[in-house]
C-alpha cells in the first residue's frame, strides 16, 4: 500500500508541476525518464523536481485526490 501511495503522490506532483510550469517541468520529466533505474527512485524523482523527503509531494497527491473526489461528487448529484 505504501508504494501505491508514494507512486500516486509522486505522479500527482509531477503532473501538477507540468501544468504549472509547462516546458521546464516537461524537460525535467524527460530527464527523469532517461535515467531508467540507475539510482534510488527517491533520488531519481528529484531530477523531475519532486522531493519525496518533503511534505509538498504528498500534499500535492492529497490535493489532487480531493479535487477528484469533488469532481466525482458533483457528477453524481
Amino acid at each position: 500500500m505504501d508504494q501505491y501511495a508514494t507512486g500516486f503522490s509522486a505522479a500527482a506532483a509531477i503532473a501538477r508541476k507540468s501544468v504549472k510550469e509547462g516546458a521546464p517541468a516537461a524537460e525535467a520529466y524527460r530527464a527523469f525518464l532517461k535515467t531508467g533505474d540507475s539510482d534510488d527512485p527517491i533520488e531519481l524523482l528529484r531530477i523531475a523536481g519532486v522531493d519525496m523527503d518533503k511534505p509538498l509531494a504528498v500534499a500535492e497527491g492529497l490535493a489532487m485526490f480531493a479535487e477528484l473526489a469533488q469532481e466525482f461528487d458533483a457528477l453524481t448529484r
